[in-house]
């Protein structure tokens, strides 16, 4: 009989070992599945922290290189504190440069063209200064042709008159 008792317990014991063996098997499932979507969860927070930085970085490049240079990534203070975050300050910071430099051309466009409408302006004078001195320089030229022939008439005249006054005066 007691080896019947110790079947019957062994029994009962390999059944309840196996009913443990179950519920422990169960358990172990569930925490692999809550595991597997803790990761899942996780690894789609760590994604998304990653890609909105380089998605929005890609969009204000996309932005500035169109020529659109009042593109910005908004408020600066929420920029992250990590390699991301550096090459968003260090892309802000080559924004205004660009900005710096193509002001400074256009104010240098600017002053050219002023300073070129002011050399036009003196180059028209000088022209126009010029044309008034050949002016003149034709006036003095025909006034000295003129001088020149009375000077040779005058001359003529005072021949005329030295012989005139040699023939009276030999008489």
């Amino acid at each position: 009989n007691i080896e019947l008792k110790l079947a019957d317990d062994f029994g009962i014991a390999v059944e309840n070992h196996r009913a443990d063996a179950r519920v422990s098997m169960f358990i172990f499932i569930i925490l692999v599945v809550v595991l597997i979507i803790v990761l899942v969860i996780f690894s789609i927070y760590v994604i998304l922290k990653v890609t909105r930085p380089i998605i929005a970085i890609k969009d204000v490049v996309g932005k500035v290189a169109e020529g659109d240079l009042t593109a910005s990534f908004g408020d600066n203070s929420k920029v992250q504190n990590d390699e991301l975050g550096d090459l968003t300050l260090s892309f802000i910071d080559m924004t205004k440069s660009l900005k710096d430099v193509i002001s400074s051309i256009i104010e240098g466009s600017s002053e050219l063209s002023s300073s070129s409408s002011k050399l036009l302006e003196v180059s028209a004078g000088l022209a126009s200064e010029a044309s008034a001195s050949t002016q003149k320089a034709g006036t003095v030229a025909a006034a000295a042709e003129e001088l020149n022939a009375n000077s040779s008439s005058v001359s003529e005249g005072m021949s005329q008159s030295a012989e005139n006054l040699n023939g009276v005066a030999s008489a």
